[in-house]
C-alpha cells in the first residue's frame, strides 16, 4: 500500500475496500457482532503503520509545497467548476465499462452483484469490496461531473478474479474463454492498429487510430527542433511542449507563466518564468503555439519583441491538421 501510494492514489479503494470489508462482510461477520481480539488488530495496525513510513516522504514533500500533488488531483475530478448533472455523461461512462472490460465479464460483474451470491460466502464478499466502491464512486464523478474510461482500471483487479471464479462455479467456463479471446482479440487488434498508424499516420483516418491522441504535436516538435538553437521552450500548452521535450530526449528546459496557487502540473511547479525576473526580461525564448498567427496575436504582444520564425498547419492525419506559431521572444512582460 505505501508504495502504491507512491505510484499513484488511487490506491487508498484499496484500503477503503478492505476496511469495509472488515467492518461489515468479513468471514466472521459484522464488526459489531464479533468483535476482532487484540492480536487480530495488531496486525492492520502494524501493516498500516508500515504503509504511512514508505509513503512518509511523500507527505514530508507535499506538505512543504502546499499539498500540490493532492489539490491536482482534486482539479482533475472538475467538481470545483460545478456539478453538471449529465445523464448523457454518465451513460457514456457505464456503457464505456463493457468495453474496458469486456461485455462478458462486465455483465457477469453486474449480474453478480444484483444476484446476491456475495451474501453467502465470503471470498465473494471480499472482491466485490474491492471493486464495487471505486464503481461507484466514478460513475457518481461522471455524473457530477466528468470521469475518463480508464479511471476505472483499478476497480478489475479484483473484478477479474471475481468474475472468473463465478463464471467457473457456474459452471460457465466456455463463456470464461469467450470472454478471454475476445479481450486477446481487441489487444491484438489495438496493437495491430497501433503499428499501421506508426508508419504513417498522417496518410491515414484519424478516427481509427488508437494513439491519436499522442499524434498531435510529433509534426511541431520536429520544426520546433530545427529552430531551437539551444534556446528555452516558452509557453502555456504543457502538453505540446512536454511532447517537444520528450522527442528531443531532455529534461526540463521550459519557461511558462507563473502557476495559480495549485499548480495544475509539474511544470508549471518546477518550469515557471517569474515576472520581473532576469530571465523574463533579457532572455530569448522559442515560443511554441498551436493556432494561426492572428490567433496568437495577443500572446505575441506580451513581448517587447517577438519575430515569428515559422507558421503553418502540421498534418497528424489526412483529415486533421494542427495549425501553429513558432516565433523567437524577448523581454516577456504581463
Amino acid at each position: 500500500v505505501g508504495f502504491g501510494l507512491l505510484s499513484k492514489y488511487t490506491i487508498v479503494a484499496f484500503l477503503g475496500g478492505a476496511l469495509g470489508y472488515a467492518l461489515f462482510a468479513r468471514e466472521a461477520g459484522p464488526i459489531w457482532r464479533a468483535p476482532p481480539r487484540r492480536a487480530e488488530i495488531a496486525g492492520p495496525l502494524l501493516a498500516l503503520l508500515a504503509a504511512l513510513l514508505v509513503f512518509s516522504p511523500n507527505l514530508a514533500w507535499n506538505a512543504a509545497h502546499d499539498f500540490a500533488s493532492i489539490t491536482h488531483v482534486g482539479d482533475n475530478t472538475k467538481l470545483g467548476e460545478g456539478a453538471a448533472f449529465r445523464l448523457d455523461k454518465l451513460a457514456e461512462f457505464f456503457g464505456a465499462q463493457f468495453g474496458v472490460f469486456g461485455p462478458i465479464a462486465f455483465g457477469a460483474l453486474l449480474a453478480l452483484a444484483v444476484m446476491g451470491r456475495w451474501r453467502h460466502e465470503w471470498p465473494y464478499r471480499l472482491l466485490l469490496w474491492m471493486a464495487l466502491p471505486l464503481l461507484i464512486a466514478i460513475t457518481i464523478q461522471a455524473f457530477l461531473a466528468r470521469a475518463h474510461p480508464n479511471w476505472a482500471a483499478p476497480v478489475y483487479i479484483a473484478a477479474s478474479i471475481l468474475v472468473a471464479a463465478w463464471l467457473l462455479d457456474l459452471g460457465r467456463r466456455g463463456l470464461l474463454i469467450v470472454s478471454t479471446a475476445l479481450g486477446a482479440l481487441a489487444a491484438m487488434g489495438f496493437f495491430a492498429l497501433a503499428a499501421t498508424y506508426g508508419q504513417d499516420a498522417s496518410a491515414l483516418p484519424r478516427a481509427y487510430d488508437p494513439l491519436k491522441k499522442t499524434r498531435h504535436f510529433h509534426a511541431i516538435c520536429a520544426r520546433a527542433a530545427a529552430l531551437r538553437e539551444g534556446r528555452r521552450y516558452f509557453g502555456t500548452d504543457r502538453r505540446l511542449l512536454a511532447d517537444c521535450l520528450f522527442a528531443e530526449g531532455i529534461g526540463i528546459e521550459m519557461a511558462r507563466t507563473p502557476p495559480n496557487d495549485n499548480p495544475g502540473n509539474h511544470y508549471a511547479l518546477k518550469a515557471s518564468l517569474q515576472r520581473g525576473s532576469a530571465a523574463a526580461r533579457e532572455e530569448t525564448f522559442l515560443l511554441v503555439m498551436r493556432g494561426t498567427p492572428e490567433r496568437v496575436a495577443g500572446a505575441l504582444a506580451r513581448f517587447e519583441t517577438a519575430e515569428i520564425l515559422e507558421s503553418g498547419a502540421a498534418r497528424t492525419h489526412r483529415d486533421r491538421f494542427e495549425p501553429y506559431v513558432i516565433a523567437s521572444v524577448r523581454g516577456w512582460r504581463e
